[in-house]
């Protein structure tokens, strides 16, 4: 699907705070709604978000939604306050600052099932281009890890055409991806899929903002609390099971949640 332009809806979560509710604006994937109908750590993440500030007589949000690279570059111009399904890489935390994670997301090497197998290290020590998203994590983290020969766009699906296309033999993108492309709203998979290599990346999955931006600052300490309750309901696992995640991914977040928490102020 083409880009065209930004598609923005405001979805209003609480009434204002004392009649000033603080407004955020905050990016998402241009497939948000896509994401939303179908299980996996997109929906979770969303779903987090929502019953922690359904419950939150603070903020709303405005939705912006476009492809992440685009995103990225807003945020850091100030045009958007927030990214939605973010990871947290040293190079961001130059700039930005971080919810509590969402979810727990993997990233890894996917190719046609016409193509055969190759290990991380032999992509690696090869000549074979590998698609990635232009300013993703995943990018950043192939780059940290030795890899040179990497083919970047803005668009995920220009991605897939690539592989398609045979312009490249394998893509590196996060699972939820894959998913999406591999299987219908209901989960089913699909005939023409993406077959799955090494998966080398995991990481947490946050919603970032400027370092700076007072609101945002606010707006990340009411979901940091509102997580730690969820938690403390036992209300969060319930979540993951719905979208069809372990229990060891949820042992996993719990992990990363409890090590940030321990670092807030």
């Amino acid at each position: 699907m083409k880009y065209s332009g930004y598609i923005s809806f405001v979805l209003l979560l609480i009434c204002s705070f004392a009649g000033f509710g603080q407004t955020l604006i905050l990016g998402v994937s241009e497939r948000h709604e896509s994401g939303l109908a179908r299980p996996g750590e997109y929906r979770l993440a969303w779903q987090l978000t929502q019953q922690v500030l359904g419950n939150n007589q603070e903020f709303k949000l405005t939705l912006q939604s476009m492809p992440w690279a685009w995103s990225q570059s807003q945020l850091q111009q100030g045009k958007l306050d927030a990214l939605f399904f973010a990871a947290i890489t040293p190079e961001r935390e130059r700039w930005a600052q971080f919810t509590a994670p969402l979810a727990i997301s993997r990233a890894g090497f996917f190719r046609l099932s016409s193509q055969p197998f190759a290990s991380a290290e032999q992509i690696r020590t090869s000549d074979l281009l590998v698609g990635v998203i232009e300013g993703s994590a995943q990018s950043q983290f192939l780059r940290d890890s030795g890899y040179n020969n990497l083919y970047g766009l803005v668009e995920s699906d220009a991605l897939l055409q690539l592989l398609k296309g045979g312009r490249v033999k394998h893509i590196f993108i996060v699972e939820t991806l894959a998913r999406y492309y591999c299987s219908d709203k209901s989960g089913q998979r699909q005939n023409l899929c993406l077959e799955a290599g090494d998966m080398p990346m995991e990481a947490g999955i946050h919603i970032m903002g400027r370092q700076g931006n007072a609101n945002f600052g606010r707006f990340a300490r009411a979901l940091n609390n509102g997580l730690n309750k969820l938690v403390s309901e036992d209300r969060v696992w319930p979540l993951f099971e719905q979208n069809g995640l372990s229990r060891l991914s949820y042992q996993k977040w719990q992990q990363i949640l409890d090590r940030q928490m321990a670092l807030s102020p």
